[in-house]
């Protein structure tokens, strides 16, 4: 009978109607620091610069909490706090994201089991804590009223059939900028991230990460479109002026400095001090529990609040609390450091070495890095590189895709590009249609251009499998036609996609009203690729993946295609505020670039809706699949003609 009454007390729990208690309430009566995972082991006590951080995750007045932080300030505890509050306290099912699936198993048996062993509170409705099944495993754990789901960011369907209640997204600059399958890209993470909690009676989600490049960082990005900003301000024990803590590099007058004219990195950084900006008197790090206790989280228009629940404007009144609230702070603030000449002794080591610097920006000032991304590559390298190709079609080659540039001026250009196993590429062949662009002499010229084949050495006929072709610059109806008279699925239009970091090729499930399958391409996505890829040193004898090979023929790799591929580079613009990295060829012409991008979209779409797949038709051209009946040419046509 005991059993039975067991289990059903279990299943009577989420009925039971528990007093309010905020998180920080919660965490401090039950939660519990284990021993392995923390620096300190034993109970909870929630330090004055987590209170708010806390609460704002746990209150549901605000919907998202993104912070951008660095490390040493517990915040993995306070995430973990958070996650287990909401399912304790408020019955609410969950979804947790690490960056992969592996760091997602990680937390779990780092973070999550061994806080349950120590948490009776979290036992009393988890009848398997202590087992291993189906209810309690490495992805999830089902308890009275509520589970809690884990994964990682890094594959789409890992965002699928997950209807939850609160979602946690952890170290978020570590996930893709676009999740993607078979070279179909499904978007940004964040956004399915948010998916999973739409409709829910209380939304909620909370993402945090050490930040990465200015321009290229999710956690910059959700702080842009939060409602407000806050920092934690502290006032000094000598002026009582409030002020955010700063790094006091050598052009700033105030902040963390140190007594450069110490022999040695050790004594100086013993002698770390903080200096304020609003007196000549300065502060050191044993004042930083009690000011931290003043301390109250301020944002650009004033508004601010202690404890993460209550809201207050400059003058005092309550306010509402933001839907959207994005905090910052940096490792000045850890109670959990030796003193702040930790901080010191990171940053002499650090200087003058841009990786390290890099490093110390982000790991412990919880600021991002603002680098040019790229710099100009030099086309004489391009052409240093160029190779003598045994025919038209190289052995490696199995696939071939075209993309085609419009230009009013009076020419159409268009490049092909062969592909082999692991989209190593080689540029095959450039032809310039000159002529009146909408004129129909002209434009059967690039229809010629479209239906020609190359030869492999064994005198194999190739076809392109597929084109895109750029409606930007003319009369798009000219490209939906030629389309119409080719075919729709061999010759698709396309169009520069406006957003960033979206998918390389969007290709629509369905006709447009012309009929034809107008397609996104994301522009900047494919750019990052390339030039990446561009910095990759091919060889003639031997695969290497994403490489890239120019024939040596001036007819169609001269200096004029060298310049144009490396035409563009990243420069920083203010976009909605925030300065970010954007691709710009700065007016120099690009032809050979966007061509190649287009070829890389008629790729990528062939992938992901024709299921191509290059390293079958790789092992075909070995012989490995002919015998199965199918011929690498005849599989080439299939994939080519749509039909596959």
């Amino acid at each position: 009978m005991s059993a039975i009454s067991n289990e059903i007390s279990t299943g009577l729990k989420p009925l039971r109607v528990t007093p309010p208690m905020t998180g920080v309430e919660w965490a401090d009566k039950y939660f519990y620091l284990p021993e392995g995972s923390s620096h300190i082991a034993g109970r909870w006590n929630t330090q004055p610069v987590q209170i708010a951080m806390l609460n704002m995750m746990t209150n549901d007045a605000i919907k998202i909490v993104s912070v951008r932080k660095s490390a040493r300030l517990g915040y993995t505890k306070i995430l973990v706090a958070a996650l287990l509050y909401t399912t304790e306290h408020k019955k609410r099912s969950s979804v947790v994201y690490q960056p992969i699936d592996d760091e997602s198993d990680g937390f779990v048996s780092d973070e999550i089991d061994p806080v349950i062993v120590q948490m009776p509170v979290i036992q009393s409705i988890f009848p398997d804590w202590d087992s291993s099944n189906e209810r309690n495993n490495i992805n999830r754990k089902q308890m009275a009223g509520a589970i809690i789901d884990f994964r990682g960011a890094s594959s789409p369907g890992n965002f699928r059939r997950l209807t939850k209640q609160s979602v946690y997204g952890d170290e978020v600059d570590g996930w893709p900028m676009e999740v993607a399958k078979n070279g179909k890209g499904e978007g940004s993470p964040i956004e399915l991230a948010l998916v999973r909690i739409k409709g829910a009676a209380y939304p909620k989600a909370v993402f945090g990460s050490t930040p990465t490049i200015t321009g290229k960082s999710h956690i910059e990005m959700l702080e842009g479109s939060a409602d407000l900003v806050f920092r934690f301000y502290l006032p000094c024990p000598h002026c009582g002026f409030d002020q955010p803590l700063v790094f006091g590099f050598e052009d700033v007058e105030y902040g963390l400095k140190w007594d450069d004219s110490q022999p040695t990195r050790e004594k100086k950084g013993r002698s770390a001090y903080y200096q304020c900006c609003n007196c000549p008197e300065h502060f050191n790090y044993n004042d930083l529990e009690k000011m931290e206790l003043a301390g109250r989280w301020m944002a650009e228009d004033c508004t601010w609040t202690k404890d993460g629940i209550n809201f207050f404007d400059h003058d005092g009144a309550a306010v509402r609390a933001p839907k959207h609230a994005a905090l910052v702070v940096s490792a000045l603030y850890s109670l959990n450091l030796d003193g702040w000449s930790e901080i010191v002794d990171a940053w002499l080591k650090a200087k003058g070495d841009p990786l390290k610097e890099k490093a110390f920006y982000n790991t412990v000032l919880g600021e991002l890095w603002d680098e040019v991304a790229s710099e100009q590559l030099e086309h004489d390298l391009l052409l240093q590189r160029a190779e003598k190709y045994p025919a038209e079609v190289p052995d490696r080659v199995v696939y071939l895709s075209g993309g085609i540039d419009s230009q009013t001026s009076g020419r159409y250009e268009c490049y092909v590009w062969g592909w082999g196993e692991e989209e190593e590429t080689w540029l095959i062949n450039k032809t310039i249609v000159f002529g009146r662009y909408d004129a129909e002499e002209t434009l059967q010229r690039v229809d010629e251009v479209i239906r020609r084949q190359y030869t492999r050495k064994d005198g194999t006929k190739m076809s392109v499998g597929r084109w895109c072709w750029d409606t930007g610059g003319i009369d798009p109806d000219i490209v939906y036609q030629r389309s119409l008279k080719l075919g729709v699925l061999w010759v698709i239009p396309i169009k520069g996609a406006s957003t960033y970091g979206g998918p390389i090729a969007d290709m629509p499930r369905t006709k447009n009203k012309q009929k034809v399958f107008l397609t996104m391409i994301g522009t900047d996505t494919a750019k990052d690729l390339v030039y990446n890829r561009l910095q990759l040193q091919p060889e003639q004898d031997r695969p290497v993946p994403g490489a890239i090979h120019f024939p040596d023929d001036v007819e169609i790799f001269g200096e004029t295609e060298a310049k144009q591929l490396v035409s563009e580079v990243l420069i920083p613009k203010l976009i909605n505020g925030k300065v970010v990295y954007r691709w710009d060829n700065q007016k120099r012409r690009n032809e050979a670039l966007d061509c190649f991008i287009y070829a890389l979209a008629a790729l990528r779409l062939t992938i992901s809706r024709f299921q191509l797949n290059l390293k079958a038709l790789a092992e075909a051209m070995k012989g490995n699949v002919e015998k199965k009946g199918k011929s690498l040419a005849e599989m080439a046509k299939q994939l080519g003609s749509g039909d596959g």
